[in-house]
């Protein structure tokens, strides 16, 4: 997904419900919806922005269960938000990728081109293929947690089936001997988190996504060239803003920046 949707009222209001178990899967709980949203809003085409705002969330739920959420989909209510804020957010900017339901919103930028032999066609995006984008990031969030329980002296055997990697980490998320460990990471995205959301933050993602927007010819910069430029402003951002934090929580976010790049 090249764009995401801002949080508003009408993704609060869909249902937030418990956990509702299909086998092993279980539906998306609206709060990680959200930060998912949020994040691929702020830093569209890269895991920081997503990773922060998910970890952010999760952080502040002591009563989270890592193997629902690694099993967990989204519901109709949340595949069709999704859709329409996406193909939205894209139709605003020419960047032709959308929902089926919405492909609409791109006749009139489709019109201007109709005479351009080079103009792209539009990219229809199916709800599987948003169901493994959760999918993904979600596996990837549970990974990256697993490493930071490491460091903090949780056990991962290379041996370790998959539910028994789920039960080490939901022990490291209850067990009293990391509550001082577990504070600081807390303490650390929710200041990571602040540093994205400040107006500084935001400026620098707008100018990050204006210069995703596709050129004169329709051709759009390839996602990762361009973070390959944004990328170290926004390091620069959250060095300064971790920089007052105790020196166990700076390394802490400094781990967690350079695990990004080998996940």
């Amino acid at each position: 997904m090249t764009e995401q949707i801002p949080v508003n009222q009408e993704q609060k209001n869909l249902h937030e419900g418990e956990l509702i178990e299909k086998g092993q899967e279980s539906t998306v709980k609206n709060s990680w919806f959200r930060s998912w949203i949020e994040g691929n809003g702020l830093l569209p085409q890269t895991g920081l922005g997503i990773l922060i705002c998910m970890e952010n969330e999760i952080m502040r739920d002591e009563q989270f269960d890592w193997e629902s959420f690694a099993h967990s989909r989204l519901s109709e209510e949340q595949l069709a938000a999704v859709g329409k804020y996406m193909s939205g957010m894209h139709a605003a900017r020419d960047i032709k990728v959308s929902t089926k339901e919405h492909e609409h919103l791109f006749q009139k930028s489709q019109d201007a081109h109709e005479e351009d032999a080079q103009a792209p066609p539009l990219h229809i995006v199916s709800d599987r293929v948003l169901q493994r984008l959760w999918r993904d990031i979600a596996n990837t969030s549970e990974k990256i947690t697993r490493l930071l329980a490491q460091r903090g002296g949780a056990t991962f055997r290379p041996d370790y089936s998959d539910k028994k990697k789920f039960e080490a980490l939901q022990t490291f998320w209850k067990a009293e001997e990391y509550d001082t460990y577990r504070n600081h990471m807390r303490n650390v995205f929710k200041v990571m988190h602040d540093a994205l959301t400040s107006s500084e933050g935001k400026n620098l993602a707008k100018r990050y996504k204006d210069a995703l927007r596709p050129n004169k010819e329709g051709m759009r910069p390839k996602s990762s060239v361009v973070w390959a430029q944004y990328e170290p402003h926004f390091r620069v951002l959250i060095e300064k803003q971790i920089e007052p934090l105790p020196s166990e929580e700076r390394q802490i976010a400094i781990f967690f920046i350079k695990q990004l790049n080998n996940i």
